[in-house]
């Protein structure tokens, strides 16, 4: 019984000086995106630059495809919340859904040609 007593203290003293397990970057990452739905992850490519050492490259490798889990679990997320609002506007009055596109054609019309709407739509 008394060395029964002193494996179990044994055990109990390395439980207490054993670090607690710490989560993988991924494993945190996914679980502040179950946290919040609409959280996006900012990019880590700073953080995963390529290692110039051979033994570095599996850990770097791991790293590496923690973040491709994450981010194609952000990209099934937006494709998921993208069709919900396609479904929304398809439900909503014309009037609406042509605003919408209007308002989308000249913000595509800025973003590509770096001036206004205007100059693009009008004939010349």
């Amino acid at each position: 019984a008394a060395a029964n007593n002193k494996d179990r203290e044994r055990t109990n003293l390395l439980a207490l000086a054993m670090p607690p397990a710490r989560k993988s970057l991924g494993a945190q990452l996914r679980q502040a995106a179950k946290d919040d739905p609409l959280c996006i992850q900012p990019s880590l490519l700073r953080s995963l630059a390529r290692p110039t050492e051979r033994p570095q490259l599996p850990p770097w490798a791991a790293r590496v495809r923690e973040r491709l889990g994450v981010v194609e679990a952000q990209i099934r997320r937006l494709e998921r919340e993208k069709q919900m609002l396609l479904n929304r506007l398809a439900e909503a009055p014309d009037d609406v859904t042509d605003a919408v596109f209007l308002e989308l054609e000249a913000g595509l019309d800025v973003g590509v040609h770096g001036g206004s709407s205007a100059s693009s739509t009008t004939p010349t």
